[in-house]
This record gives C-alpha cells, structure tokens and sequence, in this order.
C-alpha cells in the first residue's frame, strides 16, 4: 500500500496550522508598520511645510493646506483645506500640530501627534499599545488604552518599559533624520 496514514496527516495539517498561527500575527504586525511608515512620512512632510511658512510668516495661521508648499500624493483634501484623507489615515491640521488617525472600519484605530515648531516638536502616539509602542524608539510619547473601558492609561516614554512617568522628562527626537534612512 502506498500513500500516507490518516495520523500522518492530521500531524502535517497541526503542523501548518502551527506555523500559520505564528506568522499571521508578525505578518500584520509588518503591514501595520509599514502603514504607519506613510503617517510619518506625510505627517513629518506637512510639518515641515508648517514650519518652513512660519519661518517666513511668524504669524501665519498654518493650519490649512493654503499655508503649506507641497503637493501630498495619493489623498485628498477636504474642502476647508484642514483635513487630508489617503486610504489608511485621515491627516488633521490643528492647533499647530497634524494628527494622523489610523483609519480602520470607519474608526480611528490609533492616532499620531505630529507638532510643528510652536508646539515644541510634539510626537505622541494614542490608541493600541502594539502598534504604538514601535514608535518609541523614534522619541515617541505613548498612550494605551487601559483596557476594555478605552480610557486612555498611562503615558509611556520612548524607548523604555512601560511605566509612568513626568512630562518633564521627555526629551523630543527629530524625527526627520530617521525618516530619510
């Protein structure tokens, strides 16, 4: 007889089913950095611009897109000029900072502070600890959820465990050189 036993199968089928239930998880994990990867770069390029016109204009109301000098591919802007939409988040002008919220299921999944020069080069990220604790290492402020209430918990600073900690303790990062690597 040739051919494989019934238990040799089912041993085979465990065995992907094992492995698939590890790499599903690191796979998303991936797509989603590499998402938030987009929110950095579009974020950090409308801060820029933000920045480039205060620099010429100190007053200047930089918060809508009539202000700033680029053009943004692969989105649109909505008819006031302080909202930018692409496919995976919705890019917000206000009070001297971009918030990038991580669009999922018509909610916002995690949301991205990006501040320009009059907001002391503000980086924060709020919303699923997972996502935002790979931000960290790039002078990122972090809130998690605390749980199922979705209060937001403690503040987290870049780079360490999580534990809480003062304001007055963070140190900003300047993001844009780590962008360009």
């Amino acid at each position: 007889m040739k051919g494989f036993t019934l238990i040799e199968m089912l041993v085979v089928v465990l065995i992907i089913g094992i492995l698939a239930g590890i790499a599903v998880p690191q796979y998303q994990k991936a797509v989603e950095r590499s998402r938030m990867t987009e929110a950095l770069t579009i974020g950090q390029s409308i801060v820029d611009a933000q920045n480039r016109s205060l620099d010429a204009f100190p007053n200047a109301d930089v918060n809508n897109r009539d202000a700033l000098d680029i053009a943004l591919p692969g989105g649109t802007w909505n008819a006031d000029g302080t909202v930018y939409t692409t496919a995976f988040f919705t890019y917000t002008l206000r009070d001297n900072m971009v918030e990038a919220c991580r669009l999922r299921n018509h909610t916002c999944f995690y949301t991205l502070q990006l501040g320009n020069a009059n907001h002391g080069d503000l980086r924060n990220c709020q919303g699923n600890e997972s996502f935002c604790a790979n931000l960290r290492e790039y002078g990122f402020w972090v809130e998690v959820n605390s749980g199922s209430t979705g209060d937001l918990g403690d503040r987290i600073k870049p780079g360490v465990d999580l534990k809480p900690i003062n304001q007055g303790d963070f140190k900003p990062v300047d993001l844009s050189e780590r962008i360009r690597k």
